[in-house]
Parts: C-alpha cells; sequence; structure tokens
C-alpha cells in the first residue's frame, strides 16, 4: 500500500517526522510525505465541498497512493476528526490539547492506522459504543484517548479479516505492530517517534541508576517507575548475572549508559557512588553525557550534595511538580508533549 501525508499552513505537528517508523515497522507500506505545506481552502472543513477545492499538488498524489492524508487544525463543520468521501482525507487536529494528553504525533500516527485499517476492509465501525477499538466512532472525541491507549483491533472488527491476500494480511499484522507501539508510547507519556527512537537504541541503556545501599528500596521503585515510561535503565539487581564480578560489568557499562541517574537519601552519597559518579563526570566531559541527581521522597532533611554533584542540576522529589515527568526529560533530552 501506498500513502502520501501533507500537512497545510495551520497544522502544529510535521508528518515527515514519521516516515522512518513507519516504513520500518510497516514493510508492507510505501509512505511519502510533500516537501511543503499546502493551503486549504476557508476557515472550516466541508465534506465533501472542501475537498473539491484542494490544491494541484494533492491532486496530482491521488493516482499515485492508495491513501492521501492532509493534517490541518482546522474544524470540521461536524467536529469530527476526518470525514472523507474517497481516498483523500483532511484529518483535524482541532483543539487537540483539550481533548487529549497523548501528543498531536502519536495522534497522527494513530489516525493513520485507522485509515488503513479502513482501506483494507477491517470493521465496520463502533458507532453504537467506544470499546478501545481503533475502529471506535469517537462520537465523544474526549474517547480517542482511550482507542489510542489500547492500541487494538477488537476480535469482531478482526473476524471480518479472514479473506484478505496475503499481502493484505501481513500489513494488518503490520498494523498492529505499529499500534502497540502507539500505545506503549502514549502510556508512557513521550510521543511515537522517540519511543521508535528507543528502539532502535535498545542494545544501549537509556539510564544507569546509582544508588546508596540503604536507599535500595527508593532506588528499586525509581528503577520500576522509569521503565514504565519507556525508559532502558541499567539497574544493577537485574544486570549483573551470577558469577560475575560486578565491578568489571559496571565499568563497561558506565563506558556506553546514556545517562546517570544519582539517587541521594539522607545516608548521603555511598563510597561506591562517589566512584561511579567520577567516572560519569569523565563521560560527560568526554561525550557529553547527563548526570542527574536525584533526592528521593523520603529523604527527611536536605542531604550535603559532594562537589562534584553540585555543579549538575539536580531534581527533588519531594516538593518538584511532576518530578518524574521532569526526570525523563532529563534523560531523553524531550520535553513532554502535549
Amino acid at each position: 500500500m501506498r500513502i502520501a501525508l501533507f500537512r497545510d499552513d495551520t497544522a502544529k505537528l510535521d508528518p515527515a517526522v514519521l516516515l522512518p517508523g513507519l516504513n520500518k515497522r510497516m514493510p508492507g507500506l510505501t509512505a511519502g510525505a510533500g516537501s511543503e505545506a499546502v493551503t486549504i481552502p476557508g476557515d472550516v472543513v466541508y465534506s465533501p465541498v472542501t475537498y473539491k477545492k484542494l490544491p494541484a499538488v494533492i491532486r496530482k498524489a491521488e493516482p499515485m497512493n492508495d491513501l492521501v492524508i492532509v493534517f490541518t487544525e482546522k474544524p470540521y463543520d461536524n467536529n469530527f476528526f476526518f470525514d472523507s468521501p474517497g481516498r483523500t482525507v483532511i484529518v483535524s487536529s482541532h483543539e487537540w490539547d483539550m481533548i487529549t494528553v497523548v501528543s498531536r504525533l502519536t495522534g497522527a500516527a494513530f489516525c493513520i492506522c485507522t485509515l488503513i485499517i479502513e482501506e483494507l476492509g477491517i470493521g465496520p465501525r463502533h458507532q453504537e459504543r467506544d470499546i478501545g477499538c481503533v475502529n471506535d466512532f469517537c462520537w465523544d472525541k474526549t474517547a480517542i484517548e482511550r482507542s489510542i491507549r489500547c492500541g487494538y483491533i477488537c476480535p469482531k472488527c478482526l473476524s471480518n479479516a479472514k479473506n484478505l491476500t496475503k499481502d493484505k494480511k501481513a500489513l494488518k499484522e503490520q498494523v498492529q505492530v505499529v499500534l502497540r507501539d502507539i500505545a506503549d508510547a502514549s502510556r508512557s507519556e513521550i510521543d511515537i517517534v522517540t519511543w521508535w527512537d528507543r528502539l532502535e537504541r535498545r542494545d544501549g541503556f537509556d539510564a544507569f541508576i546509582c544508588y546508596h545501599s540503604r536507599d535500595a528500596d527508593e532506588a528499586k521503585k525509581l528503577n520500576a517507575q522509569l521503565k514504565a515510561r519507556g525508559i532502558r535503565t541499567w539497574f544493577d539487581k537485574e544486570q549483573i548475572p551470577p558469577g560475575r564480578k560486578w565491578v568489571d560489568v559496571l565499568q563497561q557499562r558506565i563506558q556506553d549508559v546514556r545517562t546517570a541517574v544519582v539517587v541521594v537519601g539522607s545516608s548521603g552519597i555511598g563510597p561506591w557512588q562517589s566512584m561511579e559518579v567520577d567516572a560519569f563526570i569523565q563521560e560527560f566531559l568526554r561525550r557529553k553525557c547527563p548526570v542527574i541527581p536525584v533526592i528521593v521522597k523520603k529523604c527527611r532533611k536536605a542531604p550535603q550534595l559532594p562537589l562534584f554533584l553540585k555543579q549538575f542540576q539536580y531534581l527533588d522529589f519531594r516538593n518538584s511538580n511532576s518530578p518524574l515527568v521532569t526526570l525523563v526529560w532529563g534523560i531523553t533530552g524531550q520535553r513532554p508533549q502535549g
């Protein structure tokens, strides 16, 4: 299947950034994107009236593609996300931030999957009630968040996919992979492009959890929270196999991990932490590896940070707003998107 993605001059996302992930995760799909923004006439989208007035570059793409998708911030007159008379589809993200906390990019990827499923004939739409299926009609537009976070095709819809050709069946399975990616990304509160980037880098670790033995419980809890948000952590209890010299394994991973998270409790910095952090300081100087001191919530009094840690911006879980989200930002370098 071939699809072409466009954006108009009001769009707050660039669908072109989705292309590497879409084409890699769905080998049965050939996706391309327009290089410049197009203009959709009028302030409101009407179907089919607006579709008849789309610019020539869209019309030129139609014969060469199975789907042509145009993203805009302009609303439909009926307040739908999309309402198309054919295989060219205008997708509206109007007031997206008021509908869901999921990023526009993730929402765009979800809409692309929805339209591919529709083109494959896997349906029909659930107009009676929303159940979290990709084919939910979402009369209440906020219901799209549940469908995105569920990221699945319900059994009833799948029963309509039994007679697909071999190629279409393969593409259906690939769409299901992307829907799972979308669900994982949205539940981790990151956009789909960042999620795919992490999948590309899964041979390494996003964050090394460095902690004093007395703060092991807090470190374990933080490790679980980060993993739930898609961060690949190096946590000694999980990564050092039996019979290995933990110092050797530690030194090896310090050289290729991307970020150090230094857990600081009431006990302060342990002796091995000092050695680990010092190694990260050297790495920071060499390849700008972030070092993030984290003061845990159960820390009763403000600990005295060592001199080598004071030069880094620390994160205090005791009085910060959304500290975990901020920590993920520090690890990934990606500011959370609405």
